[in-house]
Parts: structure tokens; C-alpha cells; sequence
């Protein structure tokens, strides 16, 4: 298949596709919000979440300024621009916004 920079729309669309296809899609940026939403939504018990290892400066950092090299950053945004294309996207499947928390 395509890889990387060449990866073609057609495959871009059928990722759309897959997801498509899913009863619930999480968005990993607000992993913990979208776990106890699909166990309300399933009626199931509310979990306890353990969260990881977070550091709050890191996140309110851009990815360009973790990565903090211009050419890396870019190097690496060119190599899986349909991936980041897919994710965009499929922010408006998952089950919760991050951006409207």
C-alpha cells in the first residue's frame, strides 16, 4: 500500500470509511472524559480512572514546541499528513468534543 507522504486520498477515505463504521470513537486528547461518557451511554457502572503521567506545561505546549525542531516538525507533519487528516476529522465522530470541554 501507500506509506507515508504518498499515501493517496482514496486511502484517506477509506479510513473515513472504517470509522464510519464504529459505534463509538474516542478521542484520545480527552481520553478520560470519553471513557466515563460510553460507560454512562452503556449504562455500565462509572470507572475509576487512573491517570498517567501527565505534565500540564507540556500540554499547553504545541506540538512544534515539544518537538522543538522547525525541521523535524516538519519533516514528520509531511510524513503522516493523512493520518493527522484522519484524526482531524474523526474528532467530529467521537462520542465526546475535547474542544467544548
Amino acid at each position: 500500500g501507500e506509506k507515508g507522504e504518498d499515501t493517496t486520498e482514496a486511502c484517506l477515505e477509506e479510513g473515513k470509511e472504517l470509522l464510519r463504521r464504529f459505534t463509538y470513537i474516542l478521542d484520545v486528547q480527552c481520553l478520560e472524559e470519553g471513557i466515563k461518557a460510553l460507560s454512562s451511554e452503556l449504562g455500565l457502572p462509572r470507572p475509576h480512572v487512573k491517570k498517567g503521567n501527565t505534565n500540564d506545561s507540556l500540554h499547553q505546549m504545541t506540538t512544534r514546541e515539544r518537538i522543538g525542531n522547525d525541521e523535524i516538525y516538519d519533516f514528520i507533519v509531511k510524513r503522516n499528513r493523512r493520518d493527522i487528516e484522519l484524526y482531524e476529522w474523526s474528532k467530529g465522530l467521537s462520542l465526546v468534543k475535547c474542544s467544548e470541554l
